[in-house]
């Protein structure tokens, strides 16, 4: 069975226990040159991964803390997911069903539609709730090369809440 995001985690999930091993600047860290320069805080969840393609930044997961609350496979779950769903406990950790189309019109059969997570501010870093927004992989190319673009971002805001997330 191929180990993807939707099926990492049990039915019961302890998010106020991955809370709590989450420090205040979890949030906004440089996880990367942490890790690289031996920087890393105490009791940091995150690993590094090793790259899949040389030349490739290493992507950064979780570790084996997080089994005892529930995620069965904490290494394939990614930093940023594991923000989104702190952020958004009614996503129960697995993302909803991609729409049929996109905000520009792109159905399921134009395109291989998949969630992304998009850093609405850029910085990579600033893994705020205000900042990290869920969308669809057309639109996270779109915005990331036109940040600017207010009306996108507002499609995409309203069909999430729509989505109940």
């Amino acid at each position: 069975m191929k180990i993807g995001v939707n099926n990492l985690c049990s039915n019961n999930v302890n998010v106020e226990g991955i809370k709590s091993l989450l420090n205040p600047e979890c949030k906004l860290c440089n996880i990367h040159n942490k890790i690289l320069n031996k920087e890393r805080c105490k009791g940091c969840i995150f690993i590094l991964n090793s790259a899949q393609v040389k030349g490739k930044p290493s992507r950064v997961g979780c570790g084996a803390k997080l089994k005892i609350y529930g995620i069965l496979h904490p290494n394939h779950l990614g930093r940023l997911h594991l923000f989104i769903f702190i952020y958004y406990p009614k996503l129960n950790f697995k993302f909803p069903d991609v729409p049929f189309k996109d905000v520009f019109g792109n159905t399921i059969y134009d395109k291989h539609l998949m969630w992304h997570v998009h850093h609405i501010n850029g910085n990579h870093n600033d893994n705020r709730k205000i900042n990290l927004l869920l969308c669809l992989n057309t639109e996270h190319g779109y915005l990331s090369k036109k940040p600017n673009c207010k009306n996108v971002l507002y499609e995409v805001k309203k069909r999430n809440s729509l989505l109940n997330f």
